[in-house]
């Protein structure tokens, strides 16, 4: 009966994921991403920076692997989309990725589980269009198409140990390249989205990360799916932000499966419990979501709720949001959170029931 409950949770954990492996554009496929060195942008494109741990081939036509690069190397990439095109222009390093840039509002975003390169691709590309930044990717490999749901999830959870090295090196390079070229980043964030806040988990408790300077004016740890028992040792010793901030769905149907998955254990993007980080600011989205996860992204969600993407795109773009209004924030001093209220749709009588994104 146990085996069968655990068999039944995780095929509907994997249905659920399926969603979050759909392409927003329908059309990014291999037969529209290219490889070309001496690709000429155009000023229309929209530039993104990928910083990939795959296993990169650039001889062949699928030239990103499903796979980790066996000595965990970081390939780097300057990517334009045009229209329903991607072009990827390999560069040797992040400085070379950067350069040229001048007082550019970016910010680093870190996915989880269930990504091919090619919908990590479309998933930045979507990021870059929602909140005109731009968006710097650390892109791991999170799923293999050939591969039952549950071999990826173990060889996610696996293999997060070991992608925190090179993400603290990443980092790292980030923080001397802000450095020595102050005109480059007006600003820099950073955005870990579910699983993606594994690598920084580990990269703490691995002890990877060397550098203390103030690098990031905000981190969101969005839709953690890392465990929320005794967070706050580890999200303390973070010190490379002016602010930080952890976001919270009650009913967050990817986080409630994966406590099932992992024993029943409470996921911080979930149920985050006391003792809570006192260098971190909870947001606690419970009172205006359904089941949604990827509520930061989803365009669905943003249009139902137009209140969330202002506050996203505030926070991302190194500010502090204002949560002076009422009708639309609660504090909870004694949680270190401020509740997300819709004063308008209580006054209805709560959030309506929708299908959970």
């Amino acid at each position: 009966m146990r085996i069968l409950l655990f068999n039944i949770t995780f095929l509907v954990f994997s249905i659920s994921l399926t969603g979050q492996h759909n392409a927003y554009f329908s059309k990014c496929d291999w037969e529209n991403v290219k490889l070309d060195k001496n690709y000429k942008p155009s000023p229309s494109d929209t530039c993104m920076v990928f910083a990939s741990v795959r296993g990169c081939e650039e001889s062949e036509k699928i030239f990103m692997g499903y796979d980790c690069d066996k000595t965990k190397s970081i390939h780097y990439f300057r990517i334009y989309f045009s229209g329903s095109r991607w072009t990827c222009v390999p560069v040797k390093n992040l400085t070379e990725a950067l350069n040229g840039f001048n007082e550019i509002k970016a910010t680093v975003f870190v996915e989880g589980f269930g990504f091919t390169f090619l919908t990590a691709l479309d998933r930045a590309t979507l990021m870059a269009r929602q909140y005109g930044l731009l968006v710097v990717m650390f892109d791991w490999p999170t799923y293999r198409p050939d591969k039952k749901s549950s071999y990826n999830y173990k060889t996610t959870v696996r293999e997060s140990a070991e992608v925190a090295i090179p993400f603290a090196s990443f980092i790292d390079s980030l923080s001397n390249h802000k450095k020595s070229h102050p005109e480059s980043l007006k600003s820099v964030s950073l955005l870990m989205h579910s699983m993606g806040n594994l690598l920084m988990m580990n990269a703490i408790q691995g002890g990877h990360i060397k550098n203390s300077d103030t690098l990031f004016s905000s981190i969101i740890m969005n839709a953690a799916c890392v465990p929320q028992k005794d967070h706050h040792v580890w999200v303390e010793k973070m010190n490379i932000q002016k602010k930080l901030y952890i976001t919270r769905n009650n009913r967050d149907r990817i986080l409630n499966g994966a406590k099932l998955i992992s024993g029943f254990a409470k996921q911080l993007g979930q149920q985050p419990k006391k003792p809570y980080a006192k260098n971190a600011l909870y947001l606690d989205f419970s009172r205006v979501l359904d089941r949604e996860h990827n509520y930061f992204l989803y365009p669905g969600v943003l249009r139902d709720h137009p209140y969330i993407k202002p506050l996203y795109s505030v926070i991302l773009k190194g500010e502090e949001p204002d949560f002076s209004n009422e009708n639309r924030y609660i504090k909870k001093p004694k949680k270190n959170a401020i509740e997300i209220f819709d004063l308008a749709e209580a006054q209805k009588g709560g959030i309506g029931i929708s299908v959970g994104r």
